[in-house]
């Protein structure tokens, strides 16, 4: 029987490629996920026991859930209120993300994948942008999605390069890989991503 570490090994693989890939392909990413959740729903039966951590935010995903119910019970087309509800799922990944990423070297090596992958298809976007003239830049995704998506892994990488307790070669690695990212996130020309960013960096200061 395959065993615990085994399924927290394949969990946390596709959580990588998951998130590395829906910079290109959201059906992909999709996909992955549905994998993710198969894992988890194979660790349970495995470990024959409650296995999802409690965290701080339990409470909130709690209250999301019971509002996302509600809000589709007294909705006006309740078939598809309640099949756009699957986007509920997307809260186990923090779980798992939790259950596997287990150790620091786990997650940095997580980070350096996301971020490299990220860097990667914004070094090809950039030269798509100039090579065609482009008002925006985008190639794989909408305009938005991808700005949405730079901001969110420039903000993850910040704390590995501010943080003095991190190597200097991984600090160095996070910086090389942000400058690409940054560059492409600005010729998106998409306001909410540079808000975003400029109210995470502000929250995480505080």
């Amino acid at each position: 029987m395959i065993s615990s570490d085994t399924i927290k090994i394949f969990l946390y693989w596709f959580l990588i490629l998951e998130v590395c890939l829906i910079s290109i392909s959201i059906a992909a990413s999709s996909i992955l996920l549905s994998l993710v959740i198969l894992s988890i729903i194979i660790l349970f039966s495995v470990e024959k026991k409650w296995i999802l951590p409690r965290t701080s935010i339990d409470i909130a995903f709690l209250a999301y859930c019971a509002i996302e119910v509600i809000t589709a019970i007294n909705s006006d087309q309740q078939f598809d209120a309640f099949k756009n509800s699957k986007r509920l799922l997307l809260i186990l990944i923090v779980y798992g993300v939790i259950i596997s990423f287990d150790t620091r070297k786990k997650t940095v090596r997580a980070m350096q994948y996301l971020s490299g992958t990220v860097a990667f298809l914004s070094l090809v976007e950039i030269y798509f942008y100039f090579a065609h003239g482009a008002e925006r830049l985008y190639l794989f995704q909408h305009y938005m999605t991808t700005g949405g998506i730079k901001m969110i892994v420039s903000l993850l990488a910040l704390p590995f390069i501010v943080s003095t307790d991190n190597e200097k070669k991984e600090r160095l690695f996070f910086l090389t890989m942000l400058i690409p990212t940054l560059t492409a996130l600005a010729l998106t020309n998409t306001r909410s991503a540079w808000l975003g960013l400029t109210f995470g960096i502000i929250v995480m200061s505080v």
